[in-house]
This record gives structure tokens, C-alpha cells and sequence, in this order.
């Protein structure tokens, strides 16, 4: 039988009963989990994957930290690269976790144009005349 590599596992991540290879990345208190689901990677992404899955430490850290701590090969953090990747499994009654913030936190933004504050220096002198520099 083959040795079971570390933060790999097999879930039933859309509740249809199939089971699919995930890299667990966080286990969270409420018992969900983030997740990354290897069968979407292309070569380029499993093989970046593996090599943080085969560090000496990878069974002393969770994945998110192993991935914060590794540099992959395109000369990214492999936390920021794999983020994109990455989506949460909730427990049946479990609550949702905003990362980053939520909207309701958000001050809103005025539609006002950039700039518009300020006026162009050839319209306040008309014509296009270039102003006296002996005038104050």
C-alpha cells in the first residue's frame, strides 16, 4: 500500500457522495475546512503543490503555513499563488467566514471623477498665453 502524503485527503466537497482528492490547506474550529481540489491542477500546479507536500516539516504544519513559508518557482509566495485555488467546506450548521472583510464594512466611494477638483491651467489664462513670470 502506498504512504498517505500529508494534507491529502478524499471528501465528498459537493455533497454529491463522490469522493475527490483534496489538499486540506486549514481545518477550521467549526470543523469545515479549506481546501484545495487537486483534480482542477494542471501539471505545472500539482508538481508546484507536491514539492510543498514533500518538505521535511510538512508533517509539523498545517498546508497554509508550509505554503506561506515556500517560494514557488514563478518567484511567487505559494500562500498568494494558491489562494486563488482555494475554497471552504462548511459543516452542516456551520457558519461562514468572511475573509478580508466584509461590504458591510466598506465605506462607500463617490462616483465623482478623479481629479475633477482641479482645473486646466490653459482655460484659467484663455487663448493659450503663457503667463508673465515677472507677475505675481
Amino acid at each position: 500500500m502506498a504512504k498517505q502524503q500529508n494534507h491529502i485527503e478524499y471528501q465528498d466537497i459537493d455533497g454529491t457522495g463522490v469522493l475527490k482528492e483534496v489538499a486540506i490547506v486549514k481545518r477550521w474550529d467549526d470543523g469545515g475546512f479549506s481546501y484545495i481540489e487537486t483534480g482542477i491542477l494542471d501539471q505545472i500546479d500539482r508538481g508546484r503543490l507536491k514539492a510543498v507536500l514533500m518538505s521535511p516539516h510538512a508533517d509539523k504544519y498545517e498546508l497554509w503555513e508550509l505554503l506561506s513559508m515556500s517560494k514557488i518557482n514563478n518567484g511567487m509566495n505559494a500562500l498568494d499563488y494558491f489562494h486563488q485555488l482555494t475554497k471552504k467546506k462548511n459543516v452542516k450548521g456551520g457558519k461562514e467566514r468572511v475573509i478580508g472583510g466584509s461590504i458591510r464594512d466598506a465605506a462607500p466611494v463617490s462616483d465623482k471623477m478623479v481629479g475633477s477638483e482641479f482645473t486646466n491651467p490653459d482655460e484659467t489664462l484663455g487663448s493659450g498665453e503663457m503667463p508673465d513670470p515677472n507677475t505675481n
